[in-house]
């Protein structure tokens, strides 16, 4: 099975200090679990792949309420080079997900606040594993799927202005899939 998980640190500028509409963008670093694969045909072979640290970007797109909840919907990227120990040669794995979020802003003073949540979506992973044997290279697995993701964050945000908060945001993201070659 593929697990996909990715941890993030990203600095998200966003208009959330009061009620209405906000953006948010987000850039950082991305971890991720390696990937377990099973091949079908006889004999079966299982193991899993170790991947890098990677980048990650995203958006959000919201409303926060005058009590201080946030709904938004957040979409991401990250990628992740493929870790050459174990005879693999290249490649990597790449990441996309979308959630529907809820938060609950915590004020801590007239500049600061604590934002709790989470969301529920859609994700899709894609890896692509290669080895080298008699100066050709062969993909040893190559695989897709879309699941179920859900993601939990917390964010540490600074009011800059009326337009801008500055956030530094941890989310846990994981999505379910398959990988069989």
């Amino acid at each position: 099975a593929l697990a996909s998980v990715a941890a993030m640190a990203l600095a998200s500028p966003a208009m959330a200090a009061t009620e209405g509409w906000y953006l948010g963008l987000s850039a950082g670093l991305a971890e991720q679990n390696g990937v377990h694969y099973n091949s079908i045909p006889v004999p079966t072979v299982t193991g899993k792949v170790p991947v890098e640290s990677g980048g990650i970007v995203g958006g959000q797109v919201g409303y926060k309420f005058d009590n201080n909840l946030r709904l938004e919907v957040e979409s991401s990227y990250s990628w992740h080079d493929v870790d050459n120990s174990n005879g693999f040669t290249g490649a990597g794995t790449q990441l996309r997900m979308s959630t529907f979020n809820a938060l609950y802003d915590i004020p801590l003073d007239d500049s600061w606040s604590l934002s709790l949540g989470g969301g529920v979506g859609v994700g899709s992973g894609y890896i692509r594993a290669t080895n080298v044997s008699g100066g050709t290279t062969y993909d040893f697995v190559r695989s897709s799927q879309t699941s179920f993701a859900w993601t939990g964050i917390a964010a540490l945000n600074y009011h800059m202005s009326e337009d801008l908060d500055l956030s530094l945001r941890y989310a846990y993201q994981i999505g379910r899939a398959s990988c069989r070659e």
